[in-house]
């Protein structure tokens, strides 16, 4: 066994309970998850190297990842649109203050990537818990199954490249492993739970393929500046963007799933 797996393992089964246990305890807790999540992703986004951006230009997602947890945990709905367009507004006053008007589309593009993927997407967690714990546990279980299958999957079948361009580690075969473990998680999750079977199969086979869309999103950032990981946090990981890439679009899938659907 490598060094690096080692590490991955014993993360994993030191922070992985912790993580169950905030979620498990309830939405106040969830809460502290769902932040760590967010706040870590945006400020490693923030601070990816070439980014040129001042403090108070890194201040406005991170301000606006805070008062979203707290819009989603209060179910203050009616005030996510015009919070959206205020932050937004504020980053053009800011960057029309500039005295320089270069790089401003590459900043905003940037800034903009920080509030809507990093700033807001996570906290979807915080509402699924609201539904419930097993709405919460569920999505958290398939990323982990996911990313485990994926893992070694490619580690031991890999052979074909999926996207070198973008991730040159990723294979086909860990792509379908991915996938194969996604759907099991969703057969368990409907065996075991009040979720119909077949609801929760088709649920799984969107998160399979959309999960790793997810991952391809966070590598393609880091590629634009060749960083392998975001940041050197988590040891046998990387950074937080590095460990949850997969819940940026998980989380929103199972929210808009369970809400619109009659599960």
């Amino acid at each position: 066994m490598s060094p690096n797996l080692r590490k991955r393992i014993l993360i994993a089964f030191t922070f992985g309970p912790l993580f169950l246990a905030l979620i498990w305890l309830g939405k106040s807790t969830a809460l502290i998850f769902t932040y760590f999540i967010s706040l870590g992703m945006t400020i490693e986004f923030l601070n990816f190297p070439g980014f040129n951006l001042s403090k108070l230009e890194k201040s406005i997602p991170i301000i606006y990842s805070l008062w979203t947890g707290v819009l989603f945990y209060f179910n203050w709905d009616d005030c996510f649109l015009p919070t959206l367009l205020f932050f937004l507004f504020v980053l053009i006053v800011i960057e029309l203050l500039r005295t320089s008007p270069e790089g401003s589309s590459t900043r905003m593009g940037r800034l903009l990537l920080a509030l809507l993927i990093f700033g807001l997407l996570p906290h979807f967690g915080v509402k699924l818990r609201d539904m419930g714990r097993v709405y919460l546990f569920y999505p958290l279980v398939l990323v982990w199954v996911l990313d485990t299958f994926a893992y070694f999957g490619g580690k031991w079948w890999g052979k074909v490249k999926m996207v070198p361009h973008i991730s040159p580690n990723k294979t086909i075969a860990g792509a379908l492993t991915g996938l194969i473990g996604a759907i099991l998680t969703g057969a368990a999750f409907g065996f075991f739970s009040t979720l119909k079977m077949g609801s929760s199969l088709l649920l799984a086979l969107m998160a399979g393929i959309i999960g790793q869309f997810s991952d391809l999103i966070a590598s393609r950032l880091k590629r634009e500046v060749q960083l392998k990981d975001s940041s050197s946090l988590i040891p046998g990981h990387g950074g937080i963007i590095d460990a949850f890439d997969t819940v940026i679009l998980i989380f929103p899938l199972f929210y808009l799933w369970f809400s619109l659907l009659d599960f």
